[in-house]
């Protein structure tokens, strides 16, 4: 019996994907919990003060990730406390994403010449992609994973809607797309590529078929609303862009434009990688803004083959601009927020390549690619040093108090209880949030204990504030 040289190249391409990612993200199984989510979400686990139905039906105006924090606590069943049973879970789920964009843009590419190449490359582009880093070694970030995931399943029965009957359609994508809003709200905007894709697609896919879609589609975001209690809220607690300078003011629109800006640039050019991204130059990244849309453009009327992946690209980073506006979040831009956005860079520089370099041979576009693993495999190197770590945070970002605190923290584990001293009192003047106060607290009585004085903070010029000591809550 004759093989089959199409498949076995598949199957070839698969395997070389699935090694690529474990040989990066193999040193993430020597990760700890980071003291910032990770160790709370065990806590929670550990006290057993939770039920499940609360995942579910408790609401959540700023958080609701129902989906992800069962997946956490299936971890927490099979592992306990061992945090390589949660890292070996991203890294497969991270795995498995990989392999879907492989099968996406196969569907995508519908046939051409050299499919099973352009597909290993686009998912090969998404799997070493220095950015995605970070939600891959964080364990707190299995909402961005499963998110992904289920989203991208989504899209995989869309593109299949002609060859899937109307009922398949309708059960099936209504399921993985109330799964991906249960993992984590930024698959919002896919109905938008869905709706284009099917229009795109009139001649082909039947009217009752796009109808199956859309009413799974509604029942979905009906139903998930119905459980989350609303959409999320604008917090008026000053820690968001709208409650800084309003949702219309001319700052707050200049801030919403570099950032598309500057997150495009990050998936573009990905370094210097940062965890703790406090602010932009706004004018920098608004002026890239329009050259990139002008090479979206371009690229749009050279080749129909551009408009869906750069219409998901553009789209898919609505929901991190949507977090500046509305969450409280502690950063307000972030590498994790690009998880799923690099999926359709992926597609959109598969593309690029497909039109562009064709006669570039195949094995230096792989080299090319492949070259991004290694900074990304040092930085996840980076994530299993906590040390090493936060000083690389607080290197890039020295006026973020949190990190500033979780370095005292590392610190005083280390010994040196001198920088620690530092840190502590440079968190304390550049201001904490409430959160961390009691860790502040925390980190205070346990010097005081190692170095045997009281440590006094200076809270402004000619005034000194005593945090007070606290018993230690094991």
């Amino acid at each position: 019996m004759s093989s089959n040289p199409g498949r076995n190249r598949h199957r070839l391409y698969l395997l070389g994907s699935a090694v690529t990612i474990l040989l990066v993200y193999f040193s993430s199984l020597h990760a700890d919990y980071l003291p910032i989510d990770d160790g709370g979400v065990l806590q929670t686990f550990q006290s057993g003060d939770f039920s499940i139905s609360d995942f579910f039906l408790h609401g959540g105006k700023e958080y609701y990730r129902p989906l992800a924090a069962l997946s956490l606590l299936g971890d927490f069943y099979l592992f306990g406390g061992k945090t390589s049973g949660y890292h070996i879970t991203n890294v497969l789920i991270h795995l498995c994403n990989t392999l879907l964009i492989y099968y996406l843009t196969s569907l995508l590419l519908k046939g051409t010449r050299d499919t099973a190449f352009y597909s290993f490359i686009a998912g090969l582009i998404f799997a070493v992609h220095p950015v995605n880093s970070e939600t891959v070694v964080w364990i707190s970030c299995r909402p961005d994973l499963l998110c992904c995931l289920f989203s991208l399943l989504s899209l995989v029965i869309v593109i299949k809607s002609e060859r899937i009957t109307a009922p398949a359609i309708f059960i099936s994508l209504f399921f993985v797309y109330i799964c991906s809003l249960l993992a984590k709200e930024a698959s919002f905007f896919l109905p938008l590529i869905i709706v284009y894709y099917y229009f795109q697609e009139r001649k082909y896919i039947s009217t009752q078929k796009t109808v199956a879609a859309s009413a799974a589609i509604s029942l979905a975001i009906g139903l998930y609303l119905l459980l989350r209690k609303g959409l999320p809220h604008i917090s008026a607690t000053g820690e968001t862009l709208t409650a800084k300078h309003g949702v219309f003011s001319s700052q707050a629109l200049l801030d919403i434009i570099a950032a598309f800006g500057f997150y495009i640039r990050k998936l573009l050019f990905p370094f210097p990688l940062n965890f703790t991204i406090t602010e932009i130059n706004s004018t920098l990244y608004a002026s890239l803004l329009i050259i990139f849309i002008a090479a979206a453009v371009f690229l749009r009327k050279n080749s129909t083959g551009f408009r869906f992946p750069i219409l998901f690209l553009a789209t898919s980073l609505i929901p991190p601009i949507g977090a500046m506006l509305l969450i409280p979040i502690w950063t307000p831009y972030a590498e994790r927020y690009l998880y799923l956005p690099s999926v359709a860079f992926a597609l959109c520089a598969t593309c690029v390549i497909y039109r562009f370099g064709k006669r570039i041979p195949h094995a230096i576009v792989t080299v090319c690619v492949l070259a991004l693993a290694f900074p990304t495999a040092l930085r996840v190197q980076l994530w299993t040093k906590p040390l090493p770590f936060w000083q690389d945070a607080v290197s890039k970002a020295p006026n973020f108090a949190t990190s500033r605190l979780v370095l005292a923290s590392e610190y005083l584990k280390s010994g040196d209880y001198q920088k620690a001293e530092e840190n502590l009192r440079l968190a304390v003047r550049l201001g904490l949030h409430k959160k961390s106060l009691e860790p502040s607290i925390e980190i205070k009585k346990q010097l005081e204990m190692k170095t045997g004085r009281i440590i006094e903070f200076p809270s402004r010029p000619g005034k000194v504030t005593k945090i007070p000591i606290v018993p230690h809550m094991p």
